[in-house]
């Protein structure tokens, strides 16, 4: 998504806020007057109600831990309580400014996949209060899917397998890269690791080996008759 086009997008979200806004205020300054009759202006005693919000009107990608349910929103995370099935209602909302793509959890820590190319670490050890920890850049145009193994992080981007060692979890740093070769016509789309090896979605099937994180080495590829976008590993099947 090019800087304009975002720029334009979050213009139109704010609009559409704001006329939300403004037929609330309305209809509440319409229904406090007593004699039934719409009166200029609002009453100094009128309430306004939340009715809703364009900034949170999109999930990307979930995952559910215990009852709760964690939602990779347009503009950020979402934390859902489920405890209740008939009944799920929202916990809290951390605005990021950007879309997020994709997520991953491991403990208390959410990770989050960007529109922008960055991933968002967040605590959730208090789901009323998520926190931002640390955020890493990949540089690439966006992220599309993530997965925790150990103390790395394997991140699916426009360019390749970007490798991230989180063994401090506030400074986020490149272990290793592997870039997906031009020839496969499209960036990845998901990744799963097992092991010593990571598999990559990217129309084709792409086995990495990742024991030395620092140099991944590409153990084969497999041409799949149709268009590899998602991966799902069971033993020696995938």
């Amino acid at each position: 998504m090019t800087r304009s086009s975002t720029v334009l997008r979050r213009t139109f979200e704010f609009g559409l806020m704001l006329c939300v806004l403004i037929l609330v205020c309305h209809a509440t300054a319409y229904s406090s007057n007593k004699a039934g009759e719409a009166e200029p202006g609002l009453r100094p005693d009128f309430q306004l109600n939340y009715s809703s919000s364009t900034l949170w009107n999109c999930r990307h990608a979930f995952l559910l831990s215990d009852s709760l349910v964690y939602c990779a929103m347009t503009n950020g995370l979402q934390i859902l309580d489920v405890s209740s099935p008939s009944e799920p209602h929202i916990l809290a909302q951390q605005y990021l400014g950007e879309d997020a793509s994709c997520i991953a959890a491991c403990g208390d820590t959410i990770y989050l996949g960007m529109s922008n190319g960055a991933v968002v670490i967040l605590s959730v050890a208090a789901p009323l209060n998520p926190k931002v920890t640390s955020t890493y850049l990949t540089g690439s145009r966006y992220v599309s899917a993530i997965a925790k193994s150990g103390s790395f992080l394997y991140v699916a981007c426009a360019t390749g397998l970007d490798i991230v060692d989180l063994s401090d979890p506030t400074e986020p740093k490149r272990a290793g890269f592997f870039p997906t070769p031009s020839d496969s016509g499209y960036s990845p789309t998901d990744v799963s690791v097992v092991g010593k090896l990571a598999f990559i979605a990217a129309i084709d099937l792409w086995i990495v080996d990742v024991s030395v994180i620092s140099n991944p080495v590409q153990v084969s590829r497999f041409d799949t008759p149709q268009s590899a976008t998602k991966i799902q590993i069971s033993d020696t099947l995938v």
